[in-house]
C-alpha cells in the first residue's frame, strides 16, 4: 500500500508539471490526496488491528479446546455410566412388575396336631432327693517333674529327606476379573 501512495503521489506531481492548473484546483486536488491519504492509513491500521484480533481469537480457541476435551471424555463416561443405571432401573421395574403380576400362592391354614399320648407312664418323680455323700477331704499331691534336659543332651541335628512330588500336578486357577455394576 505504501508503494502505491508514492505512485499516486509521482502522478500527481506529473500532472502538476505538464498541466497548466490553477491555484484554487491545485490546493483542492491536494487536500483530497491528503483526505485519501489518511483515510488508506486508517484503513491500513484497521485491517491491522483486525489481524491482531483474529489471532488473539485462534489462540483462546486453542486453549479453550485443549480445556473441553478432557471434560468430553468424562462426559462420555458419564453418559454410559448413567445408561448402564438406566437399564438396571428398568430391569428391576420389569422384575417387580413380573412378581406383582404373579398371583400369590394361597397360604392353607394350620391344623393343630392332636396330643401325643405317652404310651406308658412314667414313675412319678420323688418329692426329695436323697442326700449326697460327703466327698473325701482334698488331698494335695505334686507330682516331682525331672528338670529339662541341657542342651548339650539333645542329638546332632540331622537333615531332613526332601518332600516327594505331590501325587497330582498342581494348577494355579486364573484370577477372576471383578466386574462392578449391574451388567
Amino acid at each position: 500500500m505504501p508503494k502505491q501512495l508514492s505512485n499516486i503521489k509521482k502522478q500527481v506531481e506529473k500532472l502538476k508539471k505538464s498541466t497548466p492548473i490553477s491555484a484554487s484546483s491545485m490546493q483542492r486536488i491536494t487536500e483530497s490526496v491528503d483526505k485519501l491519504t489518511t483515510s488508506i492509513n486508517s484503513l491500513i491500521n484497521l485491517f491491522k488491528e483486525a489481524s491482531e484480533e483474529i489471532k488473539l481469537e485462534e489462540r483462546e480457541k486453542d486453549i479453550v479446546e485443549e480445556r473441553l476435551v478432557p471434560l468430553e471424555a468424562k462426559i462420555d463416561t458419564l453418559i454410559e455410566q448413567n445408561k448402564k443405571i438406566a437399564e438396571g432401573i428398568v430391569a428391576l421395574a420389569d422384575m417387580l412388575k413380573e412378581k406383582e403380576a404373579k398371583p400369590a400362592k394361597e397360604i392353607k391354614p394350620i391344623k393343630p396336631l392332636p396330643p401325643v399320648k405317652p404310651k406308658a407312664e412314667l414313675p412319678p418323680l420323688p418329692r426329695k432327693l436323697p442326700p449326697i455323700p460327703a466327698l473325701p477331704p482334698k488331698i494335695s499331691v505334686t507330682p516331682k517333674i525331672p528338670p529339662p534336659p541341657r542342651f548339650e543332651e539333645f542329638p546332632a541335628k540331622k537333615e531332613l529327606p526332601p518332600l516327594p512330588p505331590p501325587p497330582f500336578p498342581v494348577e494355579e486357577k486364573p484370577k477372576k476379573k471383578k466386574k462392578f455394576g449391574l451388567f
